[in-house]
């Protein structure tokens, strides 16, 4: 019995490894693959016409970003039915849920969320920022962290610590971090000599990275040893353009977004390969509707399609909406 599931075992990783080879593959043979981007733009607004449009903050906030990006306009419409929407989500705590109807309980991830989309569209006040304010301080751990809710299970994350940092920024509100014991905390998630994770003790990501690099700088506590580190181990990525060994899964657009943000937050485009980057981000556009798949061999995706156009953003296709 152990021999048959060692058997079946070995047999999965070689069907995921293959998978994986061929993914890659796909993504090497389509790189040339031009992006219309106009048909992006038409793509995002069909998506804001969809009677259950936003189904969620976050899906609220990626045209916003987007359509900036591009150098467009939301439809009137559109707009108020974004900040609408938005509004209805905040509780009264002053946090935001990620859907008014059945989510139970606000969250700091769309509470960030919620305040970058009103901040794009300039409608700040059309919440009770004080409100909000007060749930994101409430969130602060007392040695420097965030949670990313009051659950009375929840700990202190480098995710938290990053909404709720970028958050504050967006409150006018920074000068309320404890910047030493926040500093303290993003470092307790440093794996030596490399990047961040997203909790202490973990393994290095490129989400944790541009997360720990982005609170730090945001924070001015960056120093030349963490740059060091972040530089050399965003190097040696698959997303970098220089790794050539094979891996069991496929790469994402989403890692790759992750990745640039923290090379552009550092001035160190120069790390990675930028003509392999733009190849890996076009390799998964999809023509048909003009959008973006997650991984090679996958349909369009809304939040794929935001990555791809941040990724464009970093790249210096579009100005960048957050500057």
């Amino acid at each position: 019995m152990k021999q048959m599931i060692r058997t079946a075992a070995a047999v999965c990783l070689t069907l995921l490894f293959l998978t994986a080879a061929a993914g890659a593959k796909q993504a090497q043979e389509k790189k040339s693959t031009p992006v219309d981007f106009q048909k992006i733009t038409a793509h995002y607004l069909q998506w804001t016409t969809r009677p259950s449009f936003p189904e969620s903050v976050p899906f609220a906030y990626y045209p916003v970003y987007a359509m900036r990006a591009l150098g467009k306009k939301l439809p009137g419409k559109t707009r108020t039915t974004i900040v609408k929407f938005l509004k209805s989500c905040q509780k009264p705590d002053g946090g935001f849920v990620n859907e008014p109807k059945n989510a139970p309980a606000s969250n700091l991830i769309y509470t960030y969320y919620a305040l970058q989309a009103l901040d794009l569209l300039g409608q700040q006040g059309a919440i009770d920022r004080g409100k909000a304010l007060g749930y994101v301080l409430s969130l602060q751990d007392p040695k420097g962290g965030f949670k990313l809710s009051t659950d009375a299970k929840e700990k202190a994350s480098l995710a938290g610590t990053f909404y709720g940092v970028r958050s504050l920024a967006l409150l006018r509100k920074l000068d309320a971090v404890d910047k030493q014991k926040t500093a303290a905390f993003i470092a307790s998630c440093k794996e030596k000599g490399k990047g961040y994770s997203l909790n202490p003790g973990k393994f290095s990501s490129p989400q944790a990275t541009f997360m720990a690099v982005h609170t730090l700088d945001l924070l001015g506590l960056m120093t030349g040893e963490i740059s060091r580190d972040v530089k050399n181990y965003l190097h040696d990525t698959r997303y970098a353009g220089h790794v050539t060994d094979k891996y069991y899964s496929l790469p994402s657009m989403q890692d790759m977004s992750y990745v640039l943000r923290t090379l552009r937050e550092l001035k160190a485009m120069e790390v990675a390969d930028l003509s392999k980057a733009a190849d890996f981000v076009n390799s998964l556009y999809i023509d048909e509707n003009g959008g973006f798949g997650p991984e090679p061999g996958y349909g369009t995706t809304p939040p794929s399609t935001y990555y791809a156009i941040v990724c464009l953003v970093q790249l210096g296709k579009f100005p960048d909406p957050l500057k």
